[in-house]
């Protein structure tokens, strides 16, 4: 009853004598438990000393010992002023609590037959201190049976807020109370629970309207000065309560306090559950969710058809004429206000009502209520953005497009009612922010599919919430495009020999995301052979080909072939030089060269001759022009021949001769590995031939 100790446990033999425990013999028993420990109740004559049993140290039916019996206590008068009483000389730690109730029905099982009840209409003044010094019907005097038995509870473990599905305010609804589980312990000691902890409705009887308003209202730390009771159905169903006799004067900190006594639990309330609406001004109305399926609530779902509702609140028998000054997009119609499908749009716009009350056909009063913002539930509408243009999912093109290598940052944001609290990122690494970075981007790390889902608040009242949704888009990783082999006849070497008019076939491979496209080129104009073009959407295949055929390949033909490579995110070209060997030959023209008439002393000319390898000037030789040619010129002629850089079978020779006073025949030959290309060509210096006239005047 009163505890268990925590120290030694002592056993004590007392004669009777002694006028102290010091001197009764006093030992160590290891034989007991705590469980056994030994309590005392002091009782004079004419005194009453209360007990719980049956529950907890804090809660039970209450006992009383008067004159040496045990006796139970009739439940008629016994209110919150008693029960303080009880707990105070329990010496309970919640002494003075506002949470001590008294309670009538058998809660912790009732009197025994053969117990008595000791009396009934205990009336305490507030000053008192002891059960004794309280007014009652007389010791034994009652009309009671052991159902009237009172329990206590010195703390009943109550949590106060204000509920129902229809409300469309925090500051108003039905009164729930939510009791901590309460247990009791049967005949043979073991503990069962009898109720579990739940959320209850407060069904009153003997309730000042107004008073009981304010203390309620200032207990929730709502308006109170002109707060309201209310029918607490007005709010939505409720399926359990707490049958109590309600009295408050104002001054109570908590509805606890007002609580006279609990007179049972029920799944309904007989009379009238205690709703309230709190509020400082004298509006007079207020607005309900009227229609409402099994799951529905206030705020509803975008896309519900509801109607709202203008209430009193006081009941008046009179007919009204109904307004809605505010609709939020609604549609009017007498006291409701009809939404066919809510829309976001509608989330946030005030809605008001105003009535006119006539009384008996005459006289009449103009009531409106206080305007609410227009909430409307709806799931997060998600939009994911990046600090690059490639990576801008939407809704048609759902992928992010990231080049190999970057680093990109990615955002996860949204929108909804209730507002988004946490967002969390799902793919092949786990964020629990709002932020993705992805660092050094690759195809093996980070490509795929990746989902932000984003939640709002919970709500241990609204199991509707918390609201999620997910957006689902796929990362490809873009890679600028790689050649992986150019090959000429299946070699894949910087330079290759062919002979001439063989056929030589070229290929090269590309890879590459998006898909790349392809040219090849030749000599050094660029000269395009062959193109392959492919759309930039083409993720899923990461290699190029293409291909050309040369039939019967040319000297001329020599030179650098070039595969060009490049997509939306780069550019990549290889160069390969097929060569061509050929002995020294004129371009343009077979056979000699036609005579060259020289007109200066010092002339040059140039010539283009096709040759791989590089010519060399082996021999040049000079004559008159009536005579065979003679020796080997020294000094007379000068040649330097040059190859294009891409075109190394294409030479451009140039001829320098150098003043002499003869004419002649010149001849030169070039040669190389495969063969010689003699030139000749004559010289004139035509001075020789010009006779002088004199001018004659006339």
């Amino acid at each position: 009853m009163y505890g268990k100790g925590l120290g030694d446990i002592y056993s004590i033999n007392c004669k009777g004598t002694e006028n102290s425990l010091e001197k009764c013999d006093l030992g160590e028993s290891p034989s007991c438990v705590h469980e056994e420990d030994v309590g005392v109740i002091c009782n004079s004559p004419g005194n009453i000393t209360p007990r719980l049993v049956r529950g907890r140290s804090w809660s039970g039916l209450l006992e009383v010992l008067y004159d040496g019996v045990w006796s139970t206590v009739c439940s008629r008068g016994f209110g919150h002023k008693e029960v303080k009483i009880v707990c105070n000389m329990i010496r309970h730690r919640f002494i003075n609590s506002p949470l001590a109730v008294a309670m009538s029905f058998p809660f912790y099982f009732r009197g025994r037959d053969e117990d008595s009840i000791l009396f009934s209409d205990l009336d305490c003044d507030g000053t008192d201190t002891r059960l004794a010094q309280c007014k009652h019907s007389g010791f034994y005097n009652h009309t009671c049976t052991h159902d009237d038995d009172v329990s206590v509870n010195c703390a009943l473990d109550g949590v106060y807020r204000l509920a129902g599905p229809r409300r469309t305010r925090d500051d108003m609804g039905r009164l729930v109370i939510l009791v901590g589980s309460l247990s009791r312990r049967n005949d043979w000691g073991r503990e069962e629970i009898i109720l579990p902890r739940m959320w209850s409705g407060v069904c009153g009887n003997n309730y000042s309207p107004i008073t009981t308003a304010r203390v309620i209202c200032k207990q929730l730390g709502y308006p109170s000065r002109n707060a309201m009771l209310v029918p607490g159905s007005s709010f939505g169903p409720m399926n359990s309560f707490w049958i109590t006799e309600v009295n408050c004067t104002g001054d109570e900190i908590s509805m606890t306090a007002c609580v006279q006594l609990i007179t049972g639990y029920s799944s309904s309330c007989p009379t009238q559950d205690i709703g309230v609406v709190c509020s400082d001004s004298n509006s007079g109305l207020y607005i309900l969710l009227e229609t409402f399926g099994k799951d529905d609530a206030y705020p509803p779902f975008e896309g519900s058809n509801v109607s709202f509702k203008c209430e009193g609140t006081k009941k008046i028998d009179s007919a009204a004429i109904y307004t809605w000054t505010e609709t939020a997009g609604g549609r009017p119609s007498g006291a409701n206000l009809i939404f066919d499908s809510l829309t976001k749009e509608n989330s946030g716009r005030r809605v008001k009502c105003e009535a006119h009350f006539y009384y008996n056909g005459s006289s009449h009063e103009k009531l409106s209520s206080e305007a609410i913002k227009l909430q409307v539930y709806y799931k997060p509408l998600i939009k994911i953005t990046s600090d690059v243009n490639t990576c801008q999912p939407h809704a048609t093109s759902d992928t992010c497009y990231i080049t190999k290598g970057h680093n990109v940052t990615l955002m996860c944001s949204a929108v909804s009612n209730p507002p988004p609290v946490s967002f969390e990122w799902l793919n092949k690494t786990m964020e629990t922010r709002e932020k993705l970075n992805i660092i050094s981007a690759n195809a093996s790390r980070h490509e795929g599919l990746y989902n932000c889902t984003v939640q709002t608040k919970s709500d241990d009242y609204d199991k509707r919430l918390p609201l999620s949704a997910s957006y689902v888009f796929t990362i490809i990783v873009q890679e600028p495009p790689v050649v992986l082999g150019f090959t000429a006849n299946g070699e894949d070497n910087t330079t290759i020999i062919v002979d001439e008019n063989s056929n030589v076939s070229l290929s090269c491979e590309a890879a590459g995301r998006p898909k790349p496209h392809m040219v090849l080129r030749s000599g050094a104009n660029s000269r395009e052979l062959n193109r392959i073009a492919h759309d930039d959407s083409q993720l899923t295949e990461k290699t190029s080909n293409i291909n050309f055929f040369i039939h019967k390949i040319r000297c001329q033909d020599s030179g650098a072939y070039r595969c060009e490579a490049d997509n939306s995110v780069g550019h990549e070209n290889r160069t390969l030089f097929i060569l061509v060997p050929c002995a020294p030959r004129l371009r343009d023209l077979q056979g000699e060269l036609p005579p060259v008439t020289i007109i200066n002393f010092k002339e040059s000319f140039t010539l283009e001759l096709i040759a791989y390898p590089p010519p060399e000037v082996k021999q040049m030789y000079y004559g008159p022009v009536s005579d065979t040619l003679g020796g080997q010129l020294k000094d007379l002629l000068h040649v330097t021949c040059g190859a294009k850089t891409f075109a190394p079978s294409l030479f451009t020779c140039n001829i320098t001769v150098v003043n002499k006073s003869d004419d002649g025949v010149y001849r030169i030959v070039f040669e190389n590995d495969h063969g010689q290309l003699p030139f000749n060509f004559t010289r004139k210096i035509l001075s020789k031939y010009l006779t002088y006239c004199p001018t004659v005047a006339s």
